[in-house]
């Protein structure tokens, strides 16, 4: 397979991935919440992972305005997902992150869906696995070089 035709099967592989993975994620968020969307379920698990952050550093993550953010860290909140609190180094500045129980839920939902990856991953050849972990780590790398 020459270069154009493996970058083609390549870019086709990751549209089927994307579009399973964004279908998998909005089941998450279903779970979650009937009322969860997408969206919220991405900033959630982002806070939960990096910790509580301002609006403006939310924004900038996620290259939206401050006042699309705003409206979906206040759809949050009315869930009851996502709370605010003060930042230590200014009391005048305010941090969103989840709730004890956004916390507890996406760690129940993610537990199970790599519960399951795990389980299909043992049918392979261990060094098919940790191959693809590699070349998945040098493909993220490519958007940050």
């Amino acid at each position: 397979m020459n270069l154009m035709d493996a970058s083609e099967a390549i870019r086709g592989e990751l549209t089927v991935l994307f579009d399973a993975w964004r279908r998998d994620m909005r089941d998450v968020a279903t779970h979650i919440d009937p009322a969860l969307e997408f969206n919220g379920l991405m900033i959630l698990a982002w806070l939960a992972e990096e910790g509580p952050a301002r609006l403006t550093d939310i924004a900038q993550h996620y290259k939206v305005g401050k006042g699309t953010m705003s409206r979906q860290l206040k759809a949050l909140e009315g869930l009851g997902l996502l709370e605010r609190g003060a930042a230590p180094d200014d009391a005048r500045a305010v941090l969103f992150g989840p709730t004890d129980r956004a916390r507890k839920e996406l760690t129940s939902v993610w537990n199970a869906e790599w519960e399951w990856r795990r389980a299909q991953f043992a049918t392979w050849d261990p060094d098919d696995v940790a191959a693809l972990a590699r070349l998945l780590g040098r493909f993220n790398a490519m958007r940050s070089a």
